[in-house]
């Protein structure tokens, strides 16, 4: 069979994978308008300095244990460094200080944040089960923990996740596992306290990894392990579904696929396929700057700080790279990532880069103190970079899939999840199902 993968990021690669090992009879084709595999895991090589264009680590937790598993299924686990264990520690903007997330029984009662989170939480207990069937992610959490919890701690989580406002967000997309506990147990403390601890093997210890040459040494691999052809730098210009193949046309070529299976984001999707409602998951466009200086300046010994909306209108969070992962200290002692836009500021993309340098240096002098300026920064823009999944996404998503054709399937982060654990779970999930109708003959 010829089947065709539009979108060369990590889900269309995993799938790819998932695919060739499980089927010698497949002939693969990978289609990507960028000159280059990986999305938005890339890493960039500069003057001797890496930088992370996209997420700075993986999670291995969770929906990310399936990246261990792929790891070693590459064989490139000798090339995994893992993030000090310091960087568990996380901080919070709180009237223009850092203020550290409470992650112990004494923490909770020795800061004002988590003396705040144990009232809301013991409150929780006794709040009635929700009716809907989904709301926004504010909502739910103003609901059963109140107020200041949301403008506090979920506002920034939310921006730092999705670059968006948790009153734009589903609480059943974006964070289904606790949803869930909630209609199960009717309240969410509850359900984290009687839901069954997962065993966790010695590999899945530490929450972050990366490798010795950066988070996009994982879609390079993937992609040189593929007995694929892949089509870079080719933008597909329509998709015509027929009752026997599906057609591609890129620039004036026509190409027919048995399957097809798309692995781009809604927006660009909804300019191919004549569905409205692709164009209700809206994009979220963010600018990074990468920064690094020779001198050592302190940090404080975490994975960095997010900013609440009532404490910045630009920036949204600052990683302390240097301390995350030090393996990756080349030229600097001392580096930051800094981001900023998401729906609080989403025009920023379009800003100088003077402006974007300028507005670092001021956040490193207010919330960290460095008033030296940067020996080097590198700005990245991600426009259109992370799906925002709106209320109602989840039935949004069913009516998507309905519309299309036996012969199409989507995956990764637009619909299923923006995490890169994510996105190849999703990818694993499509290639089963499409092995098993393969099989079948349901097909042919």
């Amino acid at each position: 069979m010829k089947v065709a993968i539009i979108g060369a990021g990590i889900a269309g690669l995993s799938l790819a994978w998932f695919l060739q090992q499980n089927s010698s009879t497949l002939d693969i084709s990978i289609f990507d308008e960028k000159e280059r595999v990986g999305g938005q895991l890339y890493t960039l090589e500069k003057n001797g300095q890496r930088y992370e264009c996209g997420p700075r680590s993986l999670r291995t937790k969770g929906a990310g244990k399936i990246i261990l598993d792929l790891i070693e299924e590459l064989g490139i686990t000798e090339e995994v460094i893992e993030a000090r264990e310091e960087s568990r520690t996380r901080y919070l903007v709180h009237k223009g200080a850092l203020e550290p997330v409470p992650s112990s029984l004494y923490a909770l009662c020795s800061s004002s944040l988590g003396r705040m989170c144990l009232k809301a939480c013991i409150k929780e207990l006794f709040i009635p089960r929700g009716r809907q069937d989904d709301e926004s992610v504010a909502s739910f959490f103003e609901r059963r923990f109140g107020r200041s919890m949301v403008s506090r701690c979920i506002d920034p989580l939310t921006y730092g996740i999705y670059g968006a406002d948790p009153h734009s967000l589903s609480m059943q997309s974006c964070f289904g596992s606790i949803y869930e506990k909630e209609k199960k147990f009717g309240s969410v403390v509850l359900g984290a306290l009687l839901s069954p601890r997962q065993k966790q093997s010695k590999k899945q210890s530490n929450v972050m990894i990366s490798f010795k040459k950066g988070v996009g040494f994982l879609p390079q691999v993937l992609a040189s392990k593929l007995c694929a052809t892949f089509h870079l730098g080719t933008k597909i210009d329509a998709i015509v579904e027929e009752a026997s193949h599906v057609l591609l046309s890129s620039g004036g070529k026509q190409c027919a696929f048995d399957a097809l299976f798309v692995a781009i984001s809604p927006q660009a999707l909804s300019t191919l396929l004549p569905l409205d409602q692709l164009k209700a998951i809206p994009q979220t466009s963010l600018v990074t700057v990468s920064t690094g200086w020779h001198d050592v300046h302190a940090l404080p010994d975490a994975f960095g700080f997010l900013c609440p909306s009532s404490e910045d209108d630009k920036l949204l969070g600052v990683v302390f790279d240097s301390r995350v992962f030090p393996q990756h200290n080349q030229l600097f002692k001392t580096r930051i990532s800094l981001m900023f836009g998401g729906e609080r500021a989403p025009a920023i993309s379009c800003f100088r880069d003077e402006d974007l340098l300028s507005l670092s240096e001021d956040a490193a002098i207010k919330y960290l103190g460095i008033k030296a300026p940067f020996d080097d920064a590198v700005v990245f823009r991600a426009r259109d970079a992370v799906a925002r999944y709106p209320v109602g996404h989840a039935a949004n998503v069913d009516y998507i899939e309905k519309r299309l054709g036996a012969r199409i399937t989507l995956l990764g982060a637009g619909f299923y999840g923006v995490s890169v654990g994510d996105a190849i779970a999703s990818a694993k999930r499509v290639a089963t199902d499409f092995l098993r109708l393969q099989k079948s003959d349901m097909l042919i």
